[in-house]
């Protein structure tokens, strides 16, 4: 995904310190492909068993 195409709501669930503005869009959820399949597939070789679900609550970008 390009930058103009990432919504970025900065009332989101999390927290991002930054010393510059610009790079804030750099840690929006929607920059980040989805883990999802990934561990399905992983889990389903029988590689790894999932055990919690994790979500970011701050990032520091300097």
């Amino acid at each position: 995904m390009q930058r103009q195409g990432i919504r970025v709501d900065y009332h989101a669930a999390w927290t991002c310190v930054t010393l510059g503005e610009e790079r804030r869009i750099e840690e929006a959820a929607e920059a980040y492909m989805p883990i999802g399949p990934v561990i399905d597939a992983q889990e389903q070789a029988g590689l790894i068993r999932g055990a919690v679900r994790l979500k970011p609550w701050i990032t520091f970008k300097a």
